[in-house]
């Protein structure tokens, strides 16, 4: 006797649960020549597409499975999933809705929901759904760990750290837990608890790409002398820059210290104190006894907020690079300010730290300023709408040396969370740094200044969003400073 549809579709969805795709989607085909009335056959096809990061295609499936049951609330829930998957977001937070209303206590819409929402910025309504999501599923770790990340975003650290304690009795090992906590306490300054959970990332999702040399024993504080370290960055050039301070401490230890780091980054590396050899990401190593990530070594060392090494600036523009920029950029006489207003697009949080060029035109307004681009990359095409006068340098900049030596011929670096920051600070030049809200852990809450770097000024959004708010205080700060520049 052939099996029903009823059957087929229950052993196609168990392979579709084991990741086993390519088997499971001929037998929702079979069913549906069948029976093209079969909704769940075209629901869980469509989710097939979804696991596929096919989310047009989904939606195609999922709004067919519920043109024939439109009150079907899973249905709604997983079409919100690829609509939003598919930047269709409005629509997606109406079909979450939709199942909400027609299921109340179904858990996964509340959770939804409160997913989209956050990534949209939307934090006061995100808790709001994970919060009902996690009454409804009150011992669900994922529940617990989403509502206590937003927490954390929203600077409620206290409640998040209950949360992520009661997530840990239910699962003690889940990297992901660890990680996500470890922010908070970083965020908090409370580093002794905090770079002992950051090691967690390299068992977590987060660092997926981002593991390498496991062939090379991990220094742990072992004795370096004698030895040699390699140092490697990890998650970008900002990354490297604001932890390469750490270098002199463990050739103090005895070590040969030899550092690995991208190529734009090798001719202002080179000169930094405690480097023995450079070498380029992805060339032959030398033979090396133990290697470290750069952002491991603070954990390593025991840095506190009050023993972070050299705040006041470690790094030196190389001879060569201070030489072509030695000639005068104008005559004129104007405080000199350099922009950069576009983080890494690739960072999962850059829609939040990144600032759209076009913000900052009453800083351009303020009388006796001169503005120059640092911008490379992602968000130069801004300069062309712009609207104000700004001088682009980014093509003669050709690598981090150039733009350690445009840094120091300014009077005042301005950028948002993002690399001149750190290449100011670890110059010791002035930096003003503009950050959201939801500031990332190494800025901490609530001050104005950075333990990581002196010459640092930090201005802080009082609101999600709102740029306009904190740009002015930027904007009254630069004509305060035009104004005793004159003087």
């Amino acid at each position: 006797m052939p099996a029903s549809s009823s059957q087929i579709i229950q052993q196609a969805l168990q392979l579709q649960c084991a990741g086993r795709l390519d088997e499971a989607e001929p037998l929702y085909r079979q069913v549906l020549d069948r029976d093209p009335r079969a909704s769940d056959a075209w629901h869980l096809w469509g989710m097939i597409a979804f696991q596929r990061n096919e989310p047009m295609l989904a939606v195609e499936r999922i709004e067919q499975a519920l043109r024939l049951r439109p009150r079907e609330p899973i249905y709604h829930s997983n079409l919100g999933l690829a609509l939003h998957a598919a930047g269709r977001v409005e629509e997606a937070l109406s079909h979450f809705r939709q199942a909400i209303k027609l299921s109340p206590s179904y858990s996964d819409a509340h959770n939804n929901l409160g997913v989209a929402l956050r990534e949209e910025g939307r934090l006061d309504e995100a808790i709001a759904a994970y919060r009902q999501a996690l009454k409804l599923s009150p011992d669900d770790v994922s529940r617990l760990d989403n509502l206590a990340v937003a927490l954390r975003e929203a600077g409620q650290l206290d409640e998040a750290q209950t949360l992520w304690d009661r997530a840990m009795q239910l699962r003690p090992d889940d990297p992901e837990l660890h990680f996500n906590r470890s922010l908070a306490f970083l965020l908090a300054g409370d580093y002794g608890r905090g770079w002992a959970e950051y090691e967690w990332r390299w068992q977590s999702k987060h660092s997926i790409g981002l593991r390498r040399h496991g062939e090379i024993p991990r220094w742990r504080g072992e004795d370096l002398a004698g030895r040699t370290l390699l140092l490697h960055g990890e998650q970008g050039y900002g990354d490297a820059l604001q932890f390469i301070r750490y270098a002199p401490l463990v050739k103090a230890r005895g070590a040969t210290v030899v550092l690995e780091c991208e190529r734009p980054l090798m001719r202002l590396l080179s000169g930094a104190q405690g480097v023995d050899q450079v070498i380029a990401l992805g060339e032959p190593l030398p033979k090396v006894d133990f290697v470290s990530p750069l952002m491991s070594l603070p954990g390593v060392m025991g840095s506190t907020l009050e023993t972070i090494p050299s705040a006041r600036g470690y790094l030196t523009v190389p001879a060569t690079a201070a030489m072509r920029w030695a000639q005068p950029w104008s005559d004129a006489p104007a405080l000199r300010i350099g922009l950069a207003w576009q983080g890494n697009p690739r960072h999962l949080r850059d829609q939040f730290r990144s600032i759209p060029l076009a913000k900052f035109a009453s800083v351009a307004r303020v009388p006796g300023v001169r503005l120059y681009s640092l911008q490379k990359g992602p968000g130069r095409e801004q300069l062309a709408t712009a609207g104000f006068p700004i001088e682009d340098l980014s093509e003669q900049i050709t690598d981090f040396a150039d733009s350690a030596a445009v840094v120091a011929k300014l009077d005042l670096v301005i950028s948002c969370d993002s690399v001149p920051a750190h290449l100011a600070g670890a110059l010791g030049r002035p930096a003003w740094v503009v950050l959201p809200f939801s500031p990332d852990w190494r800025w901490l809450l609530g001050r104005s200044d950075s333990p990581w770097y002196e010459s640092l000024r930090l201005f802080r959004q009082r609101k999600l969003g709102d740029w306009t708010g904190v740009l002015a205080e930027v904007e009254a700060a630069v004509a305060e400073l035009a104004a005793r520049s004159k003087t």
